[in-house]
Formats: C-alpha cells, structure tokens, sequence
C-alpha cells in the first residue's frame, strides 16, 4: 500500500508546472479581454506579434491582478461564514 501512495505522489506534476499552467491560463484570459475590448470598440489594429504578445502578457498580468484579491475575498467569507 506504501509503494502505490509513493508512485501516485512521484506522479503529481510539480508546483513548476502548475504555474506554468495557470500562467497559459491567464494569459489566454487577458487575450480575451483584448479582443473583448477591440471588438467593443470596433477597431483592431495591424499590430505585429511582439507588441500582441506584450499586450497578451500585461493583460494576463492585470486578469492575475483582479482575480487575486476576488478570490482572497471569498475565501474569507467563506472562512467567517463556516466558522459562525
């Protein structure tokens, strides 16, 4: 029973490939939003695929930005609420 605990946990990916997941995540999720906006206002520019990725990397960055502290903020309450 040790042996299938211990290959189970050598198989988990490691915290460097959670983060290098989340990083993909958020930034598919900030191209979103740059798409949402251009779309929005009806204009999308000829940028080139430095610039794109640059926008593509702040906007990931801005999505992480918002999303932490929402996510913080219901861990809380959720935290107070069990705990009454």
């Amino acid at each position: 029973m040790a042996n299938d605990e211990g290959s189970t946990l050598a198989r988990l990916p490691s915290a460097a490939a959670w983060t290098l997941l989340l990083w993909f995540i958020l930034l598919v999720f900030g191209g979103g939003c740059l798409a949402s906006y251009y779309s929005r206002i009806g204009y999308f520019p000829r940028i080139a695929w430095e610039e794109s990725l640059s926008y593509l990397g702040v906007l990931s960055i801005v999505a992480a930005a918002s999303s932490l502290p929402s996510a913080s903020l219901r861990s809380c309450l959720g935290w107070c609420g069990a705990s009454c």
